[in-house]
């Protein structure tokens, strides 16, 4: 990790689909950050054979998953907020995150946040 934006290549992410506070979240928003970033990200994770759901094709099964048997509702405080990014990132671009901040940096940090499918997917 060089920059910002190597992080979503080396955690294995195509983007993430909330915006709110990327570099914080990620922990690439200062450039001390990077190679300790770089680090973590080289952990491989493998699940054991009896999670072959998540073997292949993960992010889209997980889609099907939440659309057939219904959502999570997610109440908490910072560390569940980090969930929420995390799940934004390991399902996008499959779901769209609510609101948008970089409209606007108005928002209360109380406000909920949202995940939708996101149409073009």
């Amino acid at each position: 990790v060089t920059k910002s934006d190597d992080v979503y290549a080396a955690s294995g992410f195509d983007g993430c689909a909330s915006n709110r506070e990327v570099g914080w979240h990620l922990s690439s928003d200062h450039p001390d950050y990077f190679p300790w970033r770089g680090n973590v990200s080289a952990y491989d994770w493998v699940p054991p054979k009896s999670c072959d759901d998540m073997q292949n094709d993960f992010r889209e099964s997980l889609v099907v998953d939440l659309v057939e048997r219904g959502g999570w509702l997610l109440i908490g405080d910072s560390v569940t907020e980090q969930h929420f990014f995390s799940i934004s990132c390991t399902l996008y671009p499959h779901i769209i995150a609510t609101p948008d901040y970089s409209k606007s940096w108005d928002w209360d940090r109380a406000w909920p946040q949202h995940l939708h499918l996101n149409p073009d997917s």
